[in-house]
């Protein structure tokens, strides 16, 4: 595809123009994006998401479109090497990853591909996930208190040598060609934000040690590309910047919208250097932020337009939402968002039905209640996150048995058990055929009589047992923990084990932790330390504090001192042992 920009638009634009059109071949086909006259400004006509595509030839007009995707998957802190080897804790490491995207499940699960909140998978999803949904970049990682505590320990590290030293941020980014042509970005220098300020650059890590500036290349295959990028943190800024990222409740921004470098067409019409503020300038200032950040560190980010210039209305969540569902659903048979009412079940396949996750909102960077989510403008950034804080009011009641088991879970731990079994009791009942487990675990919880807790164990393991045989990963985990020790059914160690395999795979942090103990002991499976321990450093990451003390007693028994960090992790999180 070509798109020429006529002289009004190249002003702005300059000699990037030529390198980064805005338009995805991926998503327009050549005779939907008509050349316009030279005549025309293009300026003039009505362009509600800043992407230089006119409405009426945009299939997402209000979603801006650009053929380039790029995603944060690793951020590193490093400092020159002390004199003295350093041991194994956080505070000595002179390098320490701080976030990460978490691998992907082994299997197909509700975080590898678009589910109903059915439990019923739409499959692997062909190509970039959302390449066809007019994903934007994305520029950061969730930061949470395992982020935070490793930060704060590489600090004191760092006070602790005997000179101040510059710090190294390394940011591992992945970059997806969406168009059918080839991308070359030479020299880049991107702003590294935190809070706002502008604390370095980061550049392109050359993959030849001989190679000085090297650039990023992409070629037109639709392939993912890994390039590393580092910037330096003066000595004299250090201290500062480190003691405000292990504060901060954000993680560094790598800016990469708003890059710079040079023109690799030879600056014939301008400077010597181009700007990614001035390509992605239009649709920085006519379109806001929606950002979802999901539980194993990914941050999937679009820019919506504000207001809907053809039809003259401003747009809401419940409006964008809609639109989205429609292209999700045509494109992958499935929908982006499922709400039971106004309350968010599902989104982009983290669903808060499944392992108790609850999703929450902020707007302008303060909290917003969720049942008023899709009445929300979008003339702010909006952020959706989803974790284990459970909202502050119940959601409405619905028809869904994710609503009745959320509304059971609040309940539960506001202290009213009757009600929480109440609802425990909608939620087996109604979402038994897909293989919800959640009444099986309101049946554990709920003893015949005071003086008789657990039971009714023998129950909830049958209803653990209809899960498991739908390959839900908490009712394979607590079936299979029951299993194990003989609880409500017949002792079966190997089939145990098999079961939590299955909830390890889906990535579920209880069956990783219970799996990794099983191997760790060899009960019901050939023992395998080194798998244990890498199943435990994985839950850990999801902030499982069971997990985090589990791993810290089985580092200290293979002699190392990170052991130290993760049960001082796990401690200051509450942790009784």
């Amino acid at each position: 595809m070509k798109i020429r920009f006529i002289a009004p638009v190249r002003l702005v634009l300059g000699a990037f123009a030529a390198v980064l059109p805005l338009a995805p071949a991926t998503l327009l086909a050549e005779e939907d994006v008509a050349e316009p006259d030279s005549a025309i400004d293009l300026a003039a006509l009505v362009d509600s998401d800043g992407d230089l595509i006119p409405d009426a030839r945009d299939p997402i007009p209000l979603v801006a479109n650009v053929p380039v995707y790029w995603s944060v998957q690793k951020f590193t802190l490093s400092r020159p090497q002390t004199a003295e080897p350093p041991d194994t804790s956080w505070s000595n490491a002179t390098t320490l990853d701080i976030a990460a995207v978490l691998p992907a499940p082994k299997v197909a699960s509700a975080l590898t591909a678009m589910p109903l909140a059915t439990r019923k998978a739409s499959g692997p999803l062909a190509g970039h996930p959302f390449a066809r949904l007019a994903l934007f970049g994305s520029d950061a990682l969730r930061f949470g208190a395992l982020s935070r505590a490793r930060t704060a320990a590489f600090l004191r590290g760092w006070r602790l040598a005997e000179a101040r030293q510059p710090v190294t941020l390394v940011f591992t980014v992945h970059f997806v060609n969406l168009d059918s042509r080839n991308r070359a970005f030479n020299g880049l220098e991107v702003p590294v934000v935190l809070d706002g300020r502008v604390w370095a650059l980061a550049r392109a890590r050359a993959k030849d040690p001989a190679a000085a500036g090297e650039g990023v290349f992409l070629p037109a295959d639709g392939q993912v590309r890994a390039q590393e990028f580092t910037a330096e943190i003066e000595a004299a800024q250090a201290e500062a910047f480190l003691a405000r990222l292990a504060k901060s409740e954000s993680s560094p921004i790598f800016d990469f919208s708003r890059a710079a470098g040079l023109d690799p067409e030879g600056a014939a019409e301008g400077p010597d250097t181009y700007s990614l503020a001035a390509a992605f300038g239009s649709i920085l200032a006519k379109a806001r932020q929606v950002r979802l950040e999901g539980p194993d560190g990914r941050i999937w980010n679009w820019r919506v337009a504000p207001v809907n210039l053809v039809a003259g209305e401003p747009v809401t969540m419940r409006l964008w939402t809609a639109g989205m569902n429609s292209l999700s659903q045509q494109a992958y048979r499935a929908p982006l968002f499922a709400f039971d009412g106004d309350y968010p079940i599902s989104i982009a396949g983290w669903d808060n039905g499944c392992w108790d996750l609850y999703w929450g909102a902020r707007r302008k960077g303060r909290a917003l209640e969720i049942s008023r989510l899709l009445e929300t403008r979008l003339d702010a950034d909006v952020a959706l996150e989803l974790g284990h804080q459970p909202p502050d009011r119940l959601p409405v009641e619905g028809a869904s048995p994710i609503v009745a088991h959320l509304r059971g879970v609040w309940f539960w731990n506001d202290g009213m058990a009757d009600l929480a079994f109440e609802n425990f009791a909608a939620a087996g009942r109604d979402g038994a055929p897909q293989g919800y487990s959640w009444y099986g675990r309101g049946r554990e919880l709920q003893p015949v009589d005071p003086e008789a807790p657990g039971a009714n164990l023998a129950d909830a393991v049958r209803f653990y047992k209809l899960a498991a045989d739908k390959n839900y990963a908490p009712g394979l985990a607590w079936h299979g923990r029951a299993l194990l020790r003989g609880e409500g059914c017949k002792e079966d160690k190997a089939a145990g084990a098999a079961a939590l395999r299955k909830a390890s795979e889906q990535g579920f942090a209880e069956g990783r932790i219970l799996y990794a103990l099983c191997l760790e002991k060899g009960v019901g499976v050939k023992a395998d330390r080194a798998e244990a321990e890498s199943l435990l450093l994985q839950a850990a990451w999801q902030e499982s504090v069971a997990a985090q003390a589990a791993l810290g007693s089985l580092l200290l028994d293979s002699q190392s001192l990170e052991g130290r960090d993760w049960l001082e992790l796990a401690a200051n999180a509450g942790d009784a042992k």
